[in-house]
């Protein structure tokens, strides 16, 4: 069982992109049953997974773990919201 590949989710923001390489660092929050958060280069399965990812999006991700290899399999960018800055009145409802 310890040689079959695993999948795991996570979040983070990115850091760099290296188009060339087919690497994207990310600053990720803890990645639940593989590792502590931190900031990590990953490969990508193929470089169009790359597409339209720029440095300072927040996304989610999920890693493929083979026994040699960890490999980001999808990098989906998180819809940017102003949810923070939003506060609401609401004065004499009923």
């Amino acid at each position: 069982a310890a040689n079959q590949p695993e999948h795991f989710e996570a979040q983070g923001t990115i850091m760099a992109v290296d188009l060339h390489k087919h690497m994207v660092t990310i600053d990720h929050s803890e990645i639940r049953g593989l590792m502590s958060p931190m900031t990590m280069a990953f490969p990508v399965q193929s470089p169009e997974i790359l597409s339209g990812i720029a440095v300072g999006d927040r996304v989610t991700f999920r890693l493929l773990r083979a026994p040699d290899t960890l490999t980001i399999v999808t990098l989906v960018k998180e819809a940017v919201t102003a949810e923070e800055t939003v506060v609401l009145h609401v004065e004499g409802m009923t």
